[in-house]
């Protein structure tokens, strides 16, 4: 699995009186909230109607398996990427899964423990586009489908 580059803007008070290990904590915290946003259909920016679609991508940052969460605000213009895999962190059967085995994705740093390898992503169609994620954790599986609007259509 390649390493992930994420990009979070943060103001000057996310550093004021935090060393550097506080200040990432913050902005993975972040990060996780605009993901969790996004998923409901949320602009990180303004908090209005935010519509997401799944795009074929190239880019470095954001990107899983040559796929990425794209949307934009249609009240304030907001453009936002995001990747799949982290996005559907926040899905409750997702979040149970882990419960299952102890592990808390709520916390800021569990995810990135638990994100699978882009290789668990398999276009199940592409007219119209179907993902698979499948999530991993001891001996079991969890796969999450979702369609092009990212909207979860089944669980298995």
């Amino acid at each position: 699995m390649g390493d992930s580059v994420t990009v979070v803007p943060l103001g000057p008070g996310a550093f004021e009186g935090r060393d550097y290990d506080e200040a990432v904590r913050v902005g993975t915290i972040v990060r996780r909230n605009r993901s969790r946003l996004v998923a409901n259909g949320v602009c990180p920016a303004c908090r209005g109607q935010f519509d997401r679609q799944l795009v074929e991508s190239d880019q470095p940052y954001m990107t899983a398996a040559g796929y990425q969460i794209k949307g934009s605000c249609v009240d304030c213009g907001q453009v936002t990427a995001g990747d799949v895999r982290e996005t559907l962190l926040s899905h409750p059967a997702v979040v149970s899964f882990f419960w299952r085995h102890d592990i808390d994705v709520r916390e800021p740093y569990a995810g990135e423990t638990v994100l699978p390898p882009e290789d668990t992503i398999t276009e199940r169609s592409s007219d119209p586009l179907t993902l698979a994620v499948t999530y991993r954790a001891d001996d079991d599986e969890l796969t999450v489908v979702v369609d092009e609007t990212v909207t979860v259509l089944e669980v298995e």
